[in-house]
């Protein structure tokens, strides 16, 4: 089997967001931290519109398959005091590059996974990619599913919502309908991905402060 040479130098395009939502200054931004997001997908389900949704910048007039791109765009959470340096890989939709997607899903901390509303075999292939992230990271890694392209007439709609709520619950992984050209639950998704990072985050912080704390105290004890 030929081994694919993966150029690293090529892998990356950076993008800043400058639209949603506005980085705070520093005196406001008690901490921050990058959070890697892998958008997985079949060839044509909008990843890219979704992203670039995202970011405010313009969406793509024609279809052009993705290599694989890398973006970057800063979400705060006034709540927590946080920044989110928002790392968002943007991967090929076929089986071209498999060396590069393993590569991605490797680097990924939290993954959406695309499909159309509108094709039984994108659904297909999403609930295989789900499975696929489930076994490389274990259960408990944070899963969007996404039904891309509900701007759809409903007539469109192959895929029913049920169904893939079934599939959600039975995956353990969230899950919405989207739609890039209208805008709609683009920024619920990654919102809530960045919450959950941050929430995470918090948690081990909280452990890892108990922990110091009990050791702290035990030492004492002994002195």
């Amino acid at each position: 089997m030929e081994t694919q040479k993966i150029n690293f130098k090529n892998l990356a395009r950076f993008v800043q967001c400058k639209s949603e939502p506005i980085k705070p200054s520093s005196r406001q931004i008690q901490q921050s931290f990058r959070v890697n997001v892998v958008v997985l997908g079949s060839s044509g389900c909008g990843k890219t519109a979704v992203i670039k949704r995202f970011l405010g910048k313009p969406l793509p007039k024609t279809h052009i398959p993705t290599l694989e791109d890398v973006y970057d765009g800063h979400y705060t959470l006034k709540s927590f005091h946080t920044t989110v340096l928002l790392r968002i890989y943007d991967t090929d939709g076929s089986d071209r590059f498999p060396a590069m997607r393993n590569l991605a899903i490797s680097e990924g901390q939290a993954f959406i996974i695309m499909y159309k509303l509108n094709s039984k075999e994108s659904f297909r292939i999403a609930k295989e990619t789900v499975d696929e992230v489930l076994q490389a990271k274990g259960e408990g890694v944070p899963i969007y599913l996404v039904g891309n392209k509900c701007d759809k007439p409903s007539t469109d709609h192959v895929v029913a919502t049920d169904e893939s709520i079934a599939v959600s619950r039975e995956k353990k992984c969230y899950f919405t309908v989207t739609s890039a050209l209208m805008g709609i639950n683009i920024d619920k998704v990654f919102r809530e991905l960045a919450l959950l990072m941050v929430e995470r985050r918090s948690l081990r912080v909280d452990e890892r402060f108990k922990s110091s704390s009990l050791l702290d105290k035990k030492t004492d004890t002994n002195e």
